[in-house]
């Protein structure tokens, strides 16, 4: 079974009319690491967290299972709500 390919890092990437290489060279990666991440292979924790703060995201919202960046949602008194 292939991995599903990273639509969210991807979408992101082409927002700011970054290429592959462009984005290796803000984070300090390889274009080969940006190119697995899209890709949906394992990257490492670290490639993570930079490719994240590149983009202006979270870790989760680029690589795990929830809609909205965490700036989307707020605490209420009784549960967590979207804005």
């Amino acid at each position: 079974m292939q991995p599903k390919e990273n639509v969210r890092l991807k979408t992101l990437r082409l927002k700011y009319k970054l290429n592959q290489e462009e984005l290796a060279e803000i984070t300090g990666l390889n274009r080969a690491t940006i190119s697995k991440a899209e890709h949906g292979k394992s990257v490492s924790l670290y490639a993570a967290f930079a490719l994240a703060y590149a983009l202006g995201a979270t870790v989760e919202y680029l690589f795990g299972h929830i809609f909205l960046p965490s700036s989307a949602l707020k605490l209420s008194k009784s549960k967590r709500e979207v804005c």
